[in-house]
């Protein structure tokens, strides 16, 4: 999903995901997520931030 915050300093935030099953109770999830700032802090070396996460997931 996509979503905007603020007014004056925005933040776009958008990450795609895929999950998977392994078994009955385990899951995979590859996500990637790009956040892009219209006004980062002067120490921030650019306005977009990319993530990649792989997470092992549980379920009862």
């Amino acid at each position: 999903g996509v979503s905007v915050f603020g007014a004056e300093d925005t933040t776009l935030n958008s990450e795609s995901a895929l999950n998977v099953a392994i078994n009955e109770h385990f899951g995979l999830k590859v996500a990637y997520n790009v956040t892009w700032n219209s006004e980062p802090p002067e120490s921030a070396p650019e306005h977009t931030d990319r993530r990649t996460t792989l997470s092992l997931g549980y379920s009862m």
